[in-house]
């Protein structure tokens, strides 16, 4: 039998056991709220424009003993006024790099 883990909150309710997801997300706004993350604060017109709401998705998992788990995850990596191109990847050399600096320290007796 395959478990399927829906990618979308949509998804996740559309889905013919989606009492099995409710508790979990319910569950997980509960921690969001008693942990203080976030306030909710209603969008008024004088509010375009200046702020913008935090993009924030869910993921869905099924552990191993069959617990279905929810967890809301915010995307600030989407603003672009926040993050510049260039921070949002960490450099990362290349395999030939590497061994060609192991080479270069053996040959130089490095330890």
């Amino acid at each position: 039998m395959t478990k399927i883990i829906p990618l979308t909150f949509k998804e996740a309710m559309s889905h013919l056991n989606c009492q099995k997801w409710e508790e979990p997300i319910k569950t997980e706004l509960q921690a969001m709220e008693r942990l203080k993350v976030f306030d909710v604060v209603p969008r008024t017109s004088d509010m375009i424009g200046k702020l913008k709401p935090v993009p924030t998705r869910w993921i869905f998992t099924i552990k191993y003993d069959g617990t279905h788990k929810a967890r809301i995850v915010a995307q600030g990596h989407k603003d672009p006024e926040k993050y510049e191109p260039w921070e949002k990847e960490s450099p990362t050399p290349e395999h030939g790099i590497i061994k060609w600096f192991i080479a270069r320290a053996v040959q130089r007796g490095y330890q």
